[in-house]
């Protein structure tokens, strides 16, 4: 449960022992120009801030939270920069994380509240169910956050390894018969993102989400699916199961595209 919550802090760790490498006297300076250029290969985010800059050649796992971003339905669909979410100054460079320019750092509770200033309908079915937690107060150890299911700078474009039923099972022992509609649903979402994603590693272009004759199809499970798993009381199996007949449907029909287009 706590893996992509480590990730994501880690990496906020790590933010802050950048920018002292192209500081001189408060001032702001350009990055290092001997420093290799980013692959050409790798996308990078729309808005191309200064964050932008520095990071792409900080390597490691700050570099590759640009590509990673790029690839995020947050980048593309949304209009959502890195300074939306992370706050800074993003024209000084010796300012970019000061808190006089709201610069949030690694306090888990002000990214969440970042989160829930856009999700708001989410957030408060959320706060009155089960897995409701006030971050305010204290550090949540024992329920999903946001990021635990939607990741950070890889939203709308998880991993290849990433399975929603295990986020799911990692707290709940026996998921799959104490909430047997639901552990249907969980299974059915991650083999639909499985073909989305074989689909995807085919694409030249990483900016093209799904098969554009399925993408409406794929946006209504999307909506579909966060208004039943943010409820506050777990779903009926009788809104389930369509649903999960549905993401059935689409894998298939993702997939026959897929091999369809490999036969070219």
């Amino acid at each position: 449960m706590r893996t992509r919550l480590w990730l994501f802090v880690s990496s906020l760790l790590a933010v802050g022992l950048v920018t002292a490498e192209i500081r001189y006297g408060g001032q702001s300076a350009s990055a290092d120009e001997n420093k290799p250029a980013p692959p050409s290969d790798k996308p990078v985010p729309q808005e191309q801030t200064n964050c932008v800059r520095c990071h792409l050649t900080a390597g490691r796992e700050l570099t590759e939270a640009v590509h990673t971003f790029a690839h995020s339905v947050h980048d593309i669909s949304a209009g959502v920069t890195c300074h939306d979410c992370h706050g800074g100054n993003t024209m000084d460079d010796a300012k970019a994380h000061t808190a006089e320019f709201d610069f949030i750092g690694t306090k888990m509770s002000a990214h969440l509240a970042k989160c829930q200033s856009c999700h708001e309908d989410q957030h408060k079915e959320l706060a009155s169910g089960p897995h409701a937690w006030d971050q305010q107060k204290k550090l949540n150890i024992r329920y999903p956050l946001c990021v635990d299911c939607h990741g950070n700078h890889d939203i709308g474009n998880p991993p290849a390894e990433f399975s929603l039923s295990l986020v799911c099972t990692e707290c709940h022992r026996g998921f799959k018969t104490k909430f047997e509609s639901l552990a249907m649903l969980t299974d059915a979402e991650d083999d639909m993102w499985n073909a989305i994603i074989q689909w995807r590693s085919g694409q030249k272009d990483p900016k093209v989400r799904v098969p554009a004759d399925l993408e409406e199809a794929v946006a209504d499970i999307r909506r579909s699916t966060s208004s039943l798993v943010h409820k506050s009381t777990p779903p009926k199996a009788e809104d389930i199961t369509p649903l999960v007949e549905k993401m059935k449907k689409l894998a298939t029909q993702i997939r026959a595209v897929t091999t369809a287009s490999a036969r070219r």
